[in-house]
C-alpha cells in the first residue's frame, strides 16, 4: 500500500527543471534586452544633449547679438537726442542772432535818418543855396501829402468802426493754464492772412514764397516782437501769433502756418465765422509803419531769391523779357509812377495825339488807361499816357548810338530797376539822392546848350550815382529807370529828355505823388 501510494505521490508531482529554466532563459533575455535598451538611451540621450547644448549655445550666441543691437540702438539714440538738443539750442541762438542784427540794423538806420535831419537843418539854418531850400519845400509837401492821406485813412477807419456796433473781442484766457503773453492778431481771410489791428494784409502769392525767415509773414512777426521787446520790460509778455480763422481763410491758414514752422508750438489759433465782426485794440502807427517797411523789403528778397534760384522758384518771377534783355526785376511800387504795365497813365500826354509812324502790321497800342487795344492794318497814331515812355519823331533818340548805349557793356545775369528821382528845369538836371542813400545831389549844368551835348556828363555822373548802391543780386546788376520831376519851366527839357534818352537802355518817366 505503501509503495502504491509512493508510486502515485511521483506521478502526480510537477517536472521542476524545465520550468526553471525557461524562467532563467527568459530572465537572460529581458537583462540582455534591458542592457541593450540602456544602452540605446544612453546614446540617444547623448546625442540629445548634444543637439540641446549646440542649440543653446546657438541661442546664447544671437541673445549677444541682439544685447549689442540694442546697446548700439540706445547709443544712437543718446547720441540723435543730443544732436537734436543741439540743433534745437543753436536755432533758437540763429534766431536771437537774426533779432540782434534786425534791431542793430534799424538802429543804425534810426541815427542814419537822426544825423541826416540834423545835417538837413544845419543846411537849412546856413542857406547855403536855393537848392537846399527846394529839396526841404519838397520834403514838407510830401510830408503834408502823407499828413493828408492819413488823416483820410482815419477818418476812414472811423467810419468803417462806426458800422460794426455789435461785436466780439478774442483775448487770450488767463486762468490756470491761460497766457499773460500779448496776442498778435492774425485774420486768415480769403484774400490772405490780415495783420489785425494794423491791417497789414500779407496775400496768398506773398505766403507763396519762399519759406525761412525771409518770408514776408515770418519777418512781420520778428518786427512785431522787437518793436514790443523795445517798449516793454517784462519778457513774460512777449508777443505770440494768435491765428484767427475764418471759413474762407482755411488755406491761408495752412500758409501761415508753413511759413510760420520756426515757431512751433508758440502760437494758438481761434475758428470763427465769415460774418462774425471782431473788435481788436488801437492800431500803433509806428509799428504800422515798420510792418509796411518789413512787407516791402521781404517781398523785395523773395523776388530777387526767385529769380537768382528760378530753377527753385518758377512761379514767383515776373512775366519773360523780350529777347534783347536781361530778367528785369522791378523794385517800385505799382501805384503813382506808372512804372508798371497795364497803370493808368498820367500826365498831359495821356489826351494828346502825336506822330506816330503809320503801317499795316498787326500792332499793340498800350492807352493811357493800362488796357491794350489789338489792330491790324490800322493806321496808329498818339503818344501813350504818363505810364509809358514817349516816342519822339523817328523813333531814335541819339542817332548812330547802339542800342542799350547808356548801360555798362559788361552787364551779365538778372537786372533790378530802380528808380533814380531826377529834377528837370530849363537849364540844368539834378540827380536827387533817395532816403537811404548817401552823397549830395549833382546838377549838370545845360543853359542854352542842347541836352545832346550835355547828356555823357549825365549818363557819367548817373553811373557814379548807381555805383553807390552796391551789388544788385548775386551775378545781377542794376538798370536805372529816370523818375523825372518836372519844375516850372521845364517841360520843353523834360521832352528833350525823354527823345535824347531813346535807345538807350534807360527809361524817362514823369514822376507822379
Amino acid at each position: 500500500m505503501s509503495n502504491r501510494r509512493n508510486r502515485r505521490r511521483q506521478g502526480l508531482g510537477p517536472s521542476m527543471f524545465p520550468f526553471l529554466a525557461v524562467l532563467i532563459c527568459t530572465m537572460g533575455a529581458l537583462i540582455a534586452v534591458l542592457v541593450v535598451g540602456v544602452q540605446q538611451a544612453r546614446v540617444d540621450a547623448a546625442q540629445d544633449s548634444e543637439t540641446l547644448q549646440a542649440d543653446y549655445e546657438k541661442l546664447q550666441e544671437q541673445n549677444k547679438e541682439r544685447d549689442l543691437k540694442i546697446e548700439s540702438y540706445q547709443w544712437r539714440s543718446h547720441v540723435l537726442e543730443g544732436q537734436r538738443e543741439g540743433y534745437q539750442s543753436e536755432i533758437k541762438q540763429n534766431r536771437l542772432k537774426l533779432a540782434q542784427l534786425e534791431s542793430h540794423i534799424k538802429e543804425l538806420e534810426s541815427r542814419w535818418q537822426s544825423v541826416l535831419n540834423q545835417s538837413e537843418n544845419i543846411t537849412q539854418l546856413s542857406e547855403e543855396s536855393t537848392e537846399n531850400h527846394r529839396d526841404l519845400e519838397d520834403e514838407l509837401a510830401r510830408l503834408q501829402q502823407e499828413i493828408f492821406a492819413a488823416k483820410t485813412e482815419l477818418e476812414q477807419a472811423r467810419v468803417e468802426s462806426q458800422k460794426y456796433q455789435n461785436s466780439y473781442a478774442i483775448i487770450p484766457y488767463q486762468g490756470e493754464h491761460g497766457t499773460h503773453r500779448r496776442p498778435v492778431y492774425l485774420e486768415c481771410t480769403a484774400e490772405g492772412v490780415l495783420i489785425q489791428p494794423e491791417g497789414i494784409l500779407i496775400s496768398h502769392a506773398d505766403l507763396d514764397g519762399p519759406p525761412g525767415v525771409g518770408n514776408p509773414l515770418n519777418a512781420c512777426l520778428r518786427t512785431i516782437r522787437e518793436f514790443y521787446a523795445r517798449h516793454t520790460n517784462d519778457e513774460k509778455q512777449s508777443p505770440y501769433p494768435l491765428l484767427i480763422v475764418r471759413a474762407e481763410g482755411v488755406m491761408a491758414f495752412g500758409k501761415a502756418r508753413l511759413a510760420m514752422a520756426d515757431w512751433k508750438e508758440e502760437y494758438g489759433y481761434e475758428l470763427v465765422s465769415d460774418d462774425l465782426p471782431l473788435a481788436f485794440p488801437n492800431p500803433q502807427p509806428a509799428l504800422s509803419g515798420e510792418l509796411k517797411r518789413t512787407v516791402a523789403l521781404a517781398k523785395d528778397r523773395q523776388r530777387a531769391l526767385a529769380r537768382a534760384m528760378p530753377s527753385r522758384y518758377p512761379n514767383q518771377g515776373s512775366e519773360e523779357s523780350p529777347p534783347d534783355s536781361n530778367t528785369t526785376f522791378n523794385t517800385t511800387t505799382e501805384s503813382g509812377d506808372g512804372f508798371s504795365d497795364g497803370q493808368q497813365g498820367e500826365g498831359e500826354f495821356a489826351a494828346q495825339e502825336g506822330n506816330g509812324g503809320q503801317g499795316k502790321v498787326p500792332t499793340v497800342t498800350q492807352r493811357g488807361d493800362g488796357q491794350e487795344d489789338s489792330k491790324t492794318g490800322a493806321n496808329t497814331s498818339g503818344v501813350p499816357g504818363g505810364g509809358t515812355q514817349m516816342v519822339p519823331p523817328g523813333g531814335v533818340g541819339m542817332s548812330g548810338r547802339q542800342k542799350n548805349w547808356a548801360l555798362d557793356a559788361n552787364r551779365r545775369g538778372p537786372a533790378i530797376t530802380r528808380p533814380v528821382k531826377v529834377v528837370v528845369e530849363a537849364n540844368r538836371l539834378t540827380i536827387i539822392p533817395t532816403v537811404g542813400e548817401r552823397g549830395k545831389p549833382v546838377v549838370i549844368e545845360i543853359n542854352d546848350a542842347t541836352l545832346s551835348n550835355r547828356i555823357d556828363h549825365f549818363v557819367d555822373a548817373l553811373n557814379q550815382h548807381i555805383q553807390q548802391w552796391g551789388i544788385a543780386i548775386a551775378g545781377g546788376h542794376w538798370i536805372p529807370e529816370l523818375k523825372a520831376e518836372i519844375r516850372p519851366g521845364g517841360e520843353a527839357r523834360f521832352k528833350e529828355l525823354q527823345y535824347t534818352m531813346t535807345g538807350s537802355g534807360i527809361h524817362v518817366w514823369r514822376h507822379t505823388e
